[in-house]
């Protein structure tokens, strides 16, 4: 009997959001609309997190009000100012979902139509950590725009390059909790 090495799984934590076929389908549609093959990656991401956040949105609370309709990841013609999903509003609140494959890098990388675009800029920005391969998210807390402009007279502060910003460890981001 052949014994089974343990790091060949990997566990999905408990509040894992499952995602469906379609949600997959629509993410893969949607990152093959850019004409920058660099940024498919992060769109497919991104579009994951966004399906997945609305869907837990909506298994916790039905009846808010969620607008994709000038989500920017949405919309048409699609451009590669962001690769974030900017403008989800929920009951009169912009969001902005920042799909990533690991929430434990030394940064989170947020591009900078996201903080310096005035149609992009959220009161909540959410990242939201991708299991791509098996079909699931999970959603790790927010960073409420508030809270950073108290802290820091400027985003230049963290600018990275030209076109992201980077917030530095995860201790910068206040972390909300999702407790059932």
């Amino acid at each position: 009997m052949n014994a089974i090495e343990l790091t060949e799984f990997e566990c999905l934590p408990a509040d894992a959001i499952s995602l469906s076929p379609a949600h997959i389908d629509h993410a893969l549609e949607l990152s093959q609309r850019s004409p920058q093959t660099e940024n498919r990656w992060q769109i497919y991401l991104t579009a994951l997190a966004l399906a997945g956040v609305e869907q837990w949105l909506h298994d916790r609370t039905p009846d808010l009000s969620v607008q994709q309709t000038h989500c920017t990841l949405l919309s048409s013609p699609f451009t590669d100012a962001t690769t974030a999903a900017c403008n989800l509003q929920v009951n009169g609140f912009k969001l902005c979902i920042l799909g990533t494959e690991s929430v434990f890098d030394d940064a989170i990388a947020i591009p900078a139509a996201a903080i310096d675009s005035s149609d992009c800029v959220a009161h909540f920005y959410v990242p939201v950590e991708v299991y791509e391969e098996q079909a699931h998210i999970r959603l790790w807390g927010f960073y409420a725009m508030t809270s950073y402009n108290n802290v820091s007279p400027s985003w230049n502060a963290l600018k990275q390059t030209p076109i992201a910003y980077r917030w530095i460890g995860l201790s910068v981001i206040s972390i909300g909790c999702y407790c059932s």
